[in-house]
């Protein structure tokens, strides 16, 4: 066991009889570098004891934890957790905590308005495993603003985009403000708009208003094509938010040249920005009639409409619904 300054306790062993000064205890990390499946990293968890302060839980490497204990061990002693990481784990025992965050009714009760980022980083996660994690997790967990998928075996996004297209997710007033990408198969089809992996992420950043960042943690970005760049300087700068207060009217009074400078300072001062979000956004775009939005059909015919081929790019009814 190592007991650092910062209140983290990382254990290496198989037991968790000491852990330090629980009272202040705010991470706790679990790992093990024993790579054969044969290997049992089932954890003895204590009992009756309470960790007032716990907000990051981590487990990295090992094979078959006993996930579903785990689980509901945190549930029974660690009412702040708010943020919870798998990495390195094998494909079929991040599944396992995969199926108790969906099914394990203690923890989804003590943490559905709590728990705010979800990592599975390098767990060799599929298609399915995405599609998974986004229908069936994001929605039990109204704060969760963060789903880290990175360096996973992710080949395509065509599955979620057909799922969010033919039944949206249920949780419509999702926060999902991260979607952590970098990393995987699929992530160079972003570059371009034609691909479906592209239209798809178009069609998550639509309907997610808040979504902003689709890369990694860190100041490395992928390689995206200027019409998703729109789409996440949009979701950045918070204009589409501003485009409707519920009353039929919009909410830019007064507020946008703040809403600008917000967008240059977050795109490292370019003017580039401002322009295309003036130039192409749906400010001059739309205006409103009896309580809806109407395209301007002056812009009918720009080539830079509908690149996602949905045929719905700049009609924001159906995005403007989910913003309230």
């Amino acid at each position: 066991m190592v007991t650092n300054n910062d209140n983290r306790v990382e254990r290496t062993a198989y037991s968790m009889t000491d852990l330090g000064d629980i009272a202040t205890l705010s991470h706790l990390f679990l790992s093990s570098h024993l790579e054969n499946d044969d290997n049992d990293c089932r954890i003895d968890l204590p009992e009756g004891i309470f960790l007032p302060n716990l907000t990051l839980f981590s487990i990295n490497g090992g094979c078959n934890w006993n996930a579903d204990e785990i689980i509901s061990w945190l549930a029974s002693c660690c009412g702040k957790l708010r943020i919870l990481c798998f990495r390195n784990l094998p494909k079929d025992q991040a599944n396992q905590f995969m199926r108790s965050l969906q099914d394990n009714e203690a923890f989804i009760d003590v943490f559905q308005n709590k728990l705010e980022l979800v990592s599975f980083n390098n767990c060799n996660l599929n298609e399915d495993d995405a599609l998974m994690i986004y229908v069936n997790i994001i929605p039990l967990y109204r704060r969760l603003a963060c789903i880290d998928l990175v360096n996973n075996n992710i080949t395509s996004l065509e599955t979620i985009g057909t799922t969010v297209r033919k039944t949206p997710p249920a949780n419509n007033n999702s926060l999902l403000c991260c979607f952590l990408l970098k990393g995987n198969p699929f992530v160079g089809n972003l570059y371009d708009p034609e691909s479906s992996d592209s239209a798809t992420m178009i069609c998550l950043l639509k309907y997610h208003q808040w979504l902003c960042q689709i890369d990694s943690y860190t100041d490395e970005t992928i390689a995206y094509s200027p019409i998703i760049d729109y789409w996440l300087m949009m979701n950045r700068s918070g204009l589409r938010y501003l485009l409707d207060d519920g009353h039929g009217g919009t909410r830019l009074s007064g507020i946008l040249p703040a809403v600008m400078n917000h967008a240059y300072e977050q795109r490292g001062q370019d003017p580039t920005a401002i322009f295309t979000l003036l130039r192409n956004g749906p400010i001059f775009r739309t205006h409103y009639q009896n309580n809806g939005v109407v395209v301007d059909d002056n812009n009918a015919d720009s080539d830079d409409d509908d690149d996602d081929g949905d045929g719905d790019e700049y009609d924001l009814s159906l995005i403007l619904r989910h913003l309230n």
